[in-house]
């Protein structure tokens, strides 16, 4: 695909390569997180919470997003495809313990509408994965 690993002893180094390499376009660089794996592919999980005006932040949708076996972005256009949570997080939880997990989640996905809510007028949905978006919409689920 023309990608070509490269490695950079300090992040002047990177910086610097980048920059050569840019071709006077913008980018957003972002620290990379420690993701779960499962069979060595990188998965993320994605909460979808909503509300109406007549009805509080309700959990409608949680998934996990499997990366491509060659990538490690979860991204819909890299390849990455959805995938059930329970069936991901298995070996690591299992009945009860991957029940609890979940509650949790959901909880503290609920939570972090709220806060949202609170922060940003007009927030309507929230889409939830290692990070909170103002409009996930339903490409989160592709």
């Amino acid at each position: 695909m023309g990608e070509k690993p490269r490695s950079f002893l300090s992040f002047p180094e990177f910086y610097d390569s980048m920059n050569r390499r840019k071709q006077k376009r913008s980018y957003l660089v972002q620290q990379g997180i420690h993701l779960l794996k499962k069979k060595g592919r990188p998965f993320d999980v994605r909460v979808m919470v909503q509300r109406t005006e007549a009805h509080p932040w309700t959990v409608t949708g949680m998934l996990g997003r499997l990366a491509h076996p060659k990538r490690i972005v979860t991204n819909y256009h890299s390849g990455g495809r959805p995938a059930p949570l329970n069936r991901l997080l298995q070996p690591q939880l299992r009945g009860p313990a991957a029940r609890s997990y979940m509650t949790k989640l959901e909880k503290l996905s609920i939570k972090i509408a709220n806060h949202l809510q609170q922060s940003y007028r007009g927030f309507a949905k929230s889409g939830w994965i290692s990070e909170s978006t103002r409009a996930c919409g339903l490409g989160c689920w592709r």
